[in-house]
């Protein structure tokens, strides 16, 4: 049974531990739990501040049409919770940072802009999507109640990739019904992007710049830097720069792919400009990353 708090204090859920135990569940899995919330008496509306990312999936009880699904990031503040506070109906998946750390989720992340928003995200659900989303934590569920072993985390990050992978979808469908024009350049912009990466050199035909991609998408340079740091809360460069290594990193554990040939094939004119790019974004050399996360 969930703790009695104080509705006045501020709890603070630092880990997946310390909200299993706000919630009376046990812990079976350090950095992450997916919790059925029908079976808890009670979830409190107790302002809460977070240091895990937290998605809650809910809907009316007998509800059979639709729902919500709601997002929190690390730092947010503020209530959360599952539609009514007594006899609660809805699932709820916390995970933190460790979990996902080198992997290839974790720099995928800053691409799910309900996670870089400074307040939680709320998606309206079909009863479909709803399903959908239901049965990816369930999935989770049921991996967590398998014995931990080398391929646990790995396992347990890609299911949450493909939940956030399909509320993606959900959040393209509900805010294409109302886009302001930061968010149709964003969009515009990740198109580019992902065009490039992928060997599209028909409009950006050298690495991209913020210049490059200001001119493609026919808007200053300083307007792009404000919208991406607005949108995304980092700067042009920063996200141009992500984007490429990402798509390095993916080449580099999923491909035998030479290190050369992956830099030439990314725009870099020399290996060593694209070694240096890569080290600064991750600590390490393609090399080095590739024996370490290479093996499949």
């Amino acid at each position: 049974m969930a703790q009695i708090v104080n509705k006045n204090e501020i709890l603070e859920i630092d880990s997946v531990a310390s909200c299993n135990d706000h919630l009376g569940v046990p812990t079976l899995y350090e950095h992450v739990n997916v919790v059925d919330l029908s079976r808890l008496e009670r979830v409190h509306s107790q302002k809460k501040k977070l240091g895990v990312y937290a998605i809650v999936c809910y809907w009316e009880d007998n509800d059979k049409d639709g729902g919500c699904v709601r997002f929190y990031s690390p730092g947010h503040m503020g209530v959360f919770n599952a539609g009514s506070y007594d006899n609660p109906v809805g699932w709820l998946l916390t995970f933190d940072s460790a979990l996902i750390e080198n992997t290839l989720l974790a720099n995928r992340m800053v691409e799910y802009p309900f996670f870089n928003e400074n307040t939680s995200t709320s998606l309206s659900l079909s009863a479909t999507e709803r399903s959908m989303i239901i049965s990816c934590m369930q999935s989770l569920a049921k991996e967590l109640q398998t014995p931990e072993d080398r391929f646990s985390a790995r396992i347990l990050a890609a299911g949450i990739a493909v939940l956030l992978s399909l509320s993606m979808r959900y959040y393209e469908r509900q805010r294409n019904v109302h886009k302001d024009s930061a968010d149709i350049i964003i969009e515009r912009l990740g198109k580019l992007l992902t065009s490039y990466v992928g060997g599209d050199r028909t409009i950006i035909s050298d690495i991209p710049s913020v210049a490059s991609l200001a001119e493609a998408l026919h808007i200053s340079s300083n307007y792009l830097g404000d919208v991406v740091r607005k949108k995304l809360h980092c700067s042009a460069h920063h996200y141009i720069r992500r984007i490429i290594v990402q798509e390095a990193k993916r080449r580099l554990v999923y491909t035998t792919t030479s290190i050369g040939e992956i830099s030439y094939n990314l725009g870099f004119k020399y290996p060593h400009h694209f070694t240096r790019v890569f080290r600064r974004e991750e600590g390490v050399s393609p090399n080095q990353y590739r024996k370490e996360f290479g093996e499949v």
